[in-house]
This record gives C-alpha cells, structure tokens and sequence, in this order.
C-alpha cells in the first residue's frame, strides 16, 4: 500500500509539472466599483424606477425556509450599456455584442484637445485633431448634439492610486463624494 501511495503522489507530482503556468495575475490595486441597486439608484427621467417585491419567505408547509424575491428595473438605471438596438431596428443586443468590443482603452468626453491646446468642440474640430487615430478605427467619434451654455465637465485624473480633481465643473466635489464614497478626489 506505501508504494501505490508514493506511486500515486509522484505521478501527481510530474503531472503537476508538465502543465503551463496560469497567467500572472493583472498587478495594481483591485477597486470595487459595485454600488448598491435599490431605490436611490439614480433612473432617466422617464423610466420607473427600482421596484423589490417579497415574493416569499419563511418555513415552508414541507417544513424548510425558502426566501424568494422579484425584481423591477428599467433598463435605464444606475451605470449601464445601450445596445446597437436601442437606437437601431435590426442591430445587436447586449447578448451578441462580442466581448473584446467592450474591452479597451476608452475616454469620454463632451470636448476634447491636446495638452496645452484650445478644446476642439464638435465632432468637426474633434476629427481636425485626431484624424489619424478616427481614420484608423482607434477614435470612435459619436455626435450627441450640442450642450449650449452649460458649465464645464468635471474632470478627474483617474490614473495615480488616488483620484484628483484637475478641473472643477458641473459634478461638485461633494455630489462626487456622494456617489462614489472614499474614492472621490
């Protein structure tokens, strides 16, 4: 039995060594963005908002305890993706969007510019700027419309361990404590 047992173990082991090793795990601090889903969550003006029905809970007449719950939402609540068919009969839902299109590098922005450079309002000037990067397919441009006379976009410098406000606008400072907790610049 004590050879079988060293037999079993270093076969084992050697079958343990002819494997691949797992790819490093991404370095850098892991930061959970969850938030709660739950009636604060905030909803476009014409959707309805979080709705939680108790459906059931307690012992059961077969005498174990089963909890059950129904959720309401509309699709336009709290962060979330708009489809191609949300704006386009015939083009994919959420479901056949291949995965590696919702991977990548991606900035958003009402106004764009390089450093030290006068902002480049409009798809117009955006695309007179960064016309190398939009004719190769890494610049996505799309036109939102015009905001009008609005403040500026607060901007947030994500990229340190800390996050810091370089530009103060709309968002103040305490409405981003608010939203985002301990994490807000």
């Amino acid at each position: 039995m004590k050879t079988c047992t060293i037999a079993l173990s270093l076969l084992l082991v050697m079958s343990a060594c002819g494997r691949p090793a797992s790819p490093p795990f991404p370095q850098g601090e892991l930061v959970d963005l969850s938030h709660t889903y739950d009636a604060q969550t905030i909803y476009w003006p014409t959707a309805e908002g979080f709705q939680l029905r108790k459906d059931a809970e307690g012992i059961t007449p077969a005498g174990y305890y089963y909890a059950a719950n129904s959720l309401f939402t509309s699709e336009h609540g709290g962060t979330h993706i708009d489809a191609p068919i949300h704006f386009a009969q015939g083009h994919q839902a959420v479901d056949a969007i291949p995965l590696n299109r919702l991977m990548g590098h991606a900035l958003t922005s009402t106004s764009a510019n390089r450093p030290g450079q006068p902002t480049a309002p409009g798809t117009d000037g955006i695309i007179a700027t960064f016309g190398e990067a939009e004719a190769s397919g890494e610049l996505l441009v799309l036109d939102g419309g015009v905001l009008g006379n609005v403040p500026p976009s607060t901007l947030v410098d994500c990229t340190a361990p800390l996050p810091r406000i370089i530009r103060d606008g709309a968002i103040p400072r305490a409405e981003l404590r608010r939203m985002a907790g301990r994490l807000a610049p």
